[in-house]
């Protein structure tokens, strides 16, 4: 089969571009993929083991449709597995497609998306829409954003993000102090200020953290270089070495579709510490495979609290970290890749 998979961005930081890179290395063993993103989000070191199609990017959004159907008419698969507003472009070719949304939802995507929201409302919201109506399948993350497409409409089936094997390969080296870890936007959807507010709470604690991501909010970042507890490392090429002397992942993010790094911690042996609300609340069970928090007005409390239960009860900290890499195996990603072309072949059995 010859599937193309299409994604904005094909980069190392971005959680969409790993679940793109993953899967396509994967259908690799058994179809002819290719992976197009716009051309200058590619990140070569990705490219040297999947075979890429750029795309010619224009500030002019709609001018992409068409120079997506270029490439997809250059190419011609036989599916295009769109993880993109893009998926649209396959219609104007007549190739069959499948689009999987990694979105949080229609209207929420509108009002709290990235960048301009003039931008988000003209463009972004009617070829969202247009290119998941249109699409002969749909899959989605989480049950939250199942459940938030059918608000609007669109039916779609729960396909959940994998995860690599790198990740079940870390070897921990754990020393004196007990060590937290931050994957992701450093933003306040993704509770950047939460974590300067629960490290000033754990100062005295032995407690450090290592925070790995791209600024979102940079009165965050300086907030959080003031504490001596916390180290923001901005960027980085390898996430594999901060999990690798991690012992807990602090993720209060606010909301997400998904939570790509909530697995790629579980996978890693590592607890996660996370607010207890959809989609976490999908991944993580409280006590067993991490700590869920309320989200009421204790909660600085009560994260700072299970911090420091998971350090010092070793115990229940053993048996979390076991338990989440064993839940881990699910998504492993030669799992995960046959759902999807199960998916791919009654698409193209019923085009």
């Amino acid at each position: 089969m010859k599937i193309t998979l299409s994604t904005e961005w094909f980069l190392k930081s971005n959680g969409v571009s790993r679940v793109v890179y993953d899967l396509a290395t994967e259908l690799s063993k058994r179809h002819d993929v290719s992976v197009a993103a716009y051309s200058h989000k590619i990140d070569k070191d990705l490219s040297k083991d999947v075979n890429v199609l750029p795309i010619k990017y224009s500030r002019f959004k709609y001018y992409n449709i068409l120079n997506f159907k270029r490439v997809l008419k250059n190419n011609h698969p036989d599916i295009l597995h769109s993880h993109t507003s893009l998926g649209i472009s396959a219609k104007l070719v007549g190739i069959p497609y499948l689009s999987t949304y990694h979105g949080w939802g229609i209207f929420e995507d509108l009002l709290y998306g990235g960048g301009c929201f003039l931008v988000r409302l003209a463009y972004t919201l009617p070829v969202q829409y247009l290119s998941l109506k249109g699409a002969d399948r749909v899959t989605t993350v989480s049950k939250l954003v199942k459940y938030r497409l059918k608000r609007v409409g669109i039916t779609s089936k729960v396909i959940p993000n994998g995860v690599s094997n790198t990740f079940f390969n870390v070897s921990h080296k754990r020393n004196n102090l007990f060590r937290l870890l931050s994957v992701g936007t450093v933003s306040y959807r993704k509770g950047g200020h939460i974590l300067f507010e629960v490290m000033k709470k754990l100062s005295k604690s032995h407690v450090v953290l290592d925070v790995v991501g791209r600024v979102g909010d940079r009165d965050i970042i300086n907030n959080l270089n003031k504490l001596n507890n916390v180290y923001y490392w901005g960027v980085v090429r390898d996430i594999i070495d901060y999990y690798s002397t991690a012992d807990v992942l602090l993720f209060p993010s606010l909301f997400e579709s998904f939570g790509l790094v909530i697995l790629e911690a579980m996978a890693a042996g590592l607890p996660v510490v996370a607010f207890d609300i959809p989609p976490m609340n999908e991944l993580i069970v409280h006590e067993k495979t991490g700590m869920l928090i309320p989200q009421d007005k204790n909660y600085i409390n009560s994260f700072a609290n299970a911090i420091l239960k998971l350090k010092e009860d070793e115990s229940l900290y053993r048996r979390l970290s076991k338990n989440a890499k064993n839940f881990a195996k699910q998504f492993k990603w030669n799992k995960i890749a046959k759902l999807y072309e199960k998916e791919y072949k009654h698409v193209l059995n019923n085009h």
